[in-house]
C-alpha cells in the first residue's frame, strides 16, 4: 500500500479486520482527494510553478480517522514485526 486508505483495505482484505501496526496518536493533516483537486485546479488557474505543499491545516490523530472509517471494535492493535 502506498496511501493511508489503501492501507485500510489491504489489512481488511487480509486480516478481517483492521490491525494497527503504526503509532494511533501519531496527528497527520488528511486531506480529500476532493481538497487536492480543487488545490490543482487553483494553482493550474494561476498558472503556478514550483513545489507545493497542500494540506488542510488541521492536525488529526490516526485513531480517530480510523473510529471514523471502521469503529473502535475492528481495530486491533499489535506491534511491527
Amino acid at each position: 500500500y502506498k496511501t493511508f486508505i489503501g492501507w485500510i483495505c489491504e489489512s481488511f482484505l487480509k486480516n478481517g479486520k483492521l490491525v494497527v501496526t503504526q503509532n494511533a496518536d501519531a496527528v497527520k493533516d488528511f486531506i480529500t482527494k476532493d481538497f487536492l483537486q480543487k488545490s490543482i485546479d487553483a494553482l493550474i488557474q494561476k498558472h503556478a510553478t514550483g513545489i507545493y505543499n497542500v494540506s488542510s491545516g488541521f492536525g488529526t490523530s490516526v485513531r480517530d480517522v480510523l473510529a471514523g472509517y471502521v469503529g473502535v471494535k475492528m481495530t486491533k492493535k499489535e506491534k511491527k514485526k
